[in-house]
């Protein structure tokens, strides 16, 4: 399972193309065996891929559709590739409208993201110390703590 993720990782395009052959082919075909049943309007394998098509397309025209329990069972195979397809899809244009933004800001969100953070939190530090060394008793000491420095100077 490991390889097949680092495979849609690494590749979605490709892997979305496989997805979606693979479906519409093995759909197509196992619906075409398991719903050949009138012996008057025989289903070929051109017949169950249109119908695997229009299944993944979410499209359903109603030209075939499965009566039996394994046809229903090949249908939801072919749901599930289509579900698949367009997950890794909308991962694909996702990834490549974040890339774009990026590349048009000239920035990483993240290290962006966390210099904001950093900054605020600075910030909010830095109010805190003014707050403490604006205070009259630290203003005194640190007066008093200069001027016994000076004096120490001096008399060296």
């Amino acid at each position: 399972m490991s390889r097949i993720l680092r495979f849609i990782a690494q590749f979605p395009g490709r892997a979305c193309l496989y997805l979606l052959v693979s479906t519409v082919i093995l759909g197509g075909g196992f619906f075409s065996l398991v719903e050949n049943d009138p012996p008057d309007n025989p289903v070929d394998w051109i017949d169950g891929m249109w119908w695997a098509i229009v299944t993944l397309t979410t499209v359903g025209y109603g030209d075939f559709a499965p009566d039996s329990i394994a046809g229903r069972w090949v249908a939801m195979f072919v749901m599930a590739g289509g579900l698949g397809s367009v997950a890794i899809l909308t991962g694909l244009l996702a990834d490549e409208i974040r890339e774009a933004r990026i590349h048009g800001r000239d920035e990483t969100p993240e290290l962006d993201d966390d210099i904001e953070h950093v900054m605020a939190i600075l910030e909010a530090e830095m109010d805190k110390l003014r707050a403490r060394v604006s205070h009259p008793e630290v203003v005194e000491a640190l007066r008093r703590i200069h001027a016994n420095e000076a004096s120490k100077e001096e008399m060296k």
